[in-house]
């Protein structure tokens, strides 16, 4: 079928909209805060969010997250070991020995590349974060031990690798302030240490990697920031656009659904039951409509009241719906106290066959109906049966004006009654 027509309620879920309001509001003020332009306090211009905010960006990010990290990572161990080629001009004196210490970051980008990707965010954020430390502590080392007039300028490499952990592999901003102390204190201890003091050479180098690991901090901040801001903003937008999604999707529940029995309505009927008889895959195969009217019920109305009549609807509508069972079939409230089915598989024979048991099922209600005249004293319904072969020509309005026909007959015969009719094209 096009649409699930046999019942059509509303499924509410309480407590899941609940927690999206949760976080819909959580979401609203921290965008407030990332947005304003009132930041007074460390709180207020803190790139990171509350514990239930974070973990859900974590969530939602996670798997970007490494794979950008991969890259990087890839990417810095390239220029990482491609400083082994100026060593010739830095530090000629270590020989192969710079690239031997070097080699000793491999098992910490081994470790970060085959489990670090796996694991979750704190761990895969500290293990990076010791590899990026590791790293630098190697390359301010090499000029540190070596002895050549020009091993000063080799500290460059260092810094660079403080620049790149900040800015390209982008640390998180909490971690990267204690990444860059950490830094900062190393390289500026071996420059000393190899300077033999505070001399002019050492302070000046030791100013350099203050300058750039600040600068390098202060572009981790802004790039964190924009970043969570993107997320925020984009969550917003997602969240809009689900419940628009979900709005639409209760109008269209809401547009093909009888609000008193939460069956489908005419209109849904006859657009499903159309698409059937037109569906290409359904040509050949037979076709049932069975026309439903419960008896006497204008009588049920002047005795019992509106509000009565409306309940015998539902108790009628229920029990038609639990006796079809198949979701495949259409069950509707045509209008008034008449009900329709439609079903697309069963002949004549099978049909009248649900048909009864359809009017058993009802009758097993045993709903008084005390102002009938016929002298039944429950309600009751009449029934007549359509059917045809789809593809031999017969409109939908053939047969509903067939079952008409056909239940009519049965309420001439005396209702709680079953009634075939012949297809046919005429009124």
């Amino acid at each position: 079928m096009p649409e699930n027509l046999h019942t059509n309620k509303a499924h509410q879920q309480p407590a899941a909209d609940a927690s999206a309001a949760g976080f819909s509001r959580l979401l609203e003020g921290e965008i407030a805060r990332y947005q304003s332009s009132e930041q007074r306090n460390v709180r207020r211009a803190a790139p990171w969010f509350p514990a239930a905010l974070e973990a859900r960006f974590e969530e939602d990010t996670g798997a970007a997250r490494v794979r950008d990290l991969r890259f990087a990572m890839v990417l810095g161990a390239v220029f990482y070991f491609s400083t082994v080629l100026m060593d010739p001009v830095f530090v000629p004196d270590l020989g192969w020995g710079g690239l031997w210490l070097r080699a000793l970051a491999l098992p910490f980008m081994a470790i970060d590349l085959l489990y670090g990707s796996k694991a979750r965010s704190p761990v895969r954020e500290g293990l990076l974060t010791l590899t990026a430390c590791v790293v630098v502590t190697i390359l301010a080392a090499i000029p540190a031990i070596s002895s050549d007039p020009f091993a000063p300028f080799a500290f460059a490499t260092a810094i660079f690798a403080v620049v790149y952990a900040n800015t390209t592999v982008v640390l998180r901003f909490r971690i990267a302030c204690a990444f860059t102390l950490y830094c900062v204190a190393a390289i500026t201890a071996m420059v000393l240490w190899r300077e033999g003091g505070a001399t002019p050479l050492a302070l000046a180098i030791a100013l350099q990697v203050v300058i750039a690991s600040a600068f390098s901090l202060i572009a981790n901040y802004r790039i964190e920031w924009s970043a969570r801001l993107s997320y925020l903003l984009g969550s917003r937008e997602a969240m809009r656009l689900r419940a628009l999604a979900a709005d639409r999707e209760t109008f269209k529940t809401l547009s093909s659904t009888d609000e008193l029995t939460q069956l489908a309505n005419r209109g849904a009927f006859n657009r499903a039951c159309a698409a059937e008889l037109a569906a290409p895959s359904n040509q050949g195969i037979p076709a049932t409509l069975l026309m439903i009217d419960v008896d006497h019920f204008k009588r049920y109305n002047d005795h019992y009241g509106h509000l009565a009549g409306d309940q015998c609807l539902r108790a009628v509508a229920r029990r038609i719906s639990d006796t079809v069972r198949s979701a495949n079939d259409v069950v509707a409230r045509y209008g008034g106290e008449e009900f329709v089915v439609f079903s697309c598989g069963i002949g004549s024979a099978r049909a009248t066959h649900l048909a009864e048991r359809i009017c058993e099922a009802v009758s097993g209600l045993a709903l008084p109906h005390e102002n009938r005249d016929d002298g039944a004293e429950h309600v009751t319904i009449s029934v007549g049966v359509a059917s045809t072969t789809i593809g031999a020509g017969c409109s939908l309005e053939q047969l509903i004006r067939s079952a008409d026909r056909g239940l009519y007959a049965a309420k001439r015969g005396g209702r709680n009654r079953v009634e075939p009719a012949p297809v046919s094209s005429a009124a």
